[in-house]
């Protein structure tokens, strides 16, 4: 008597397991599912924040991202450009593929990130 409910007990204890296994994979799948959108990777909503041109004003700096939104602040935040002639504000690049913007002349670095924060 005591070995048939050890093997019950085993027949069980695998069948759960095997049941338990089956429902994580149906949660894994239905969660995966449903946090996805239709034709988008999980990687679009990073490139909305890049910059994709950047310009400075008399007293503004002024970047465009890549989904066409102008994120802007007075270049008082940023004595360096501040002080900068106009020549060597126009004199940029994009880092990191736009997260970040780098002035050589003036040596100074903003991130989009910082811009969006503020």
């Amino acid at each position: 008597m005591f070995m048939e409910n050890r093997q019950t007990d085993t027949r069980s204890s695998g069948s759960s397991r095997l049941n338990w296994s089956n429902r994580a994979d149906s949660v894994v799948q239905n969660t995966a599912t449903s946090l996805s959108l239709p034709g988008m990777s999980t990687l679009a909503s990073k490139a909305v924040s890049d910059a994709v041109e950047v310009r400075c004003a008399d007293d503004e700096l002024i970047v465009t991202l890549v989904d066409g939104r102008r994120v802007s602040a007075p270049l008082a935040w940023f004595p360096r450009l501040l002080r900068a002639t106009p020549k060597q504000r126009a004199n940029w690049r994009l880092i990191g593929r736009g997260i970040g913007i780098h002035w050589d002349d003036v040596d100074e670095d903003i991130s989009v990130r910082s811009l969006l924060a503020s």
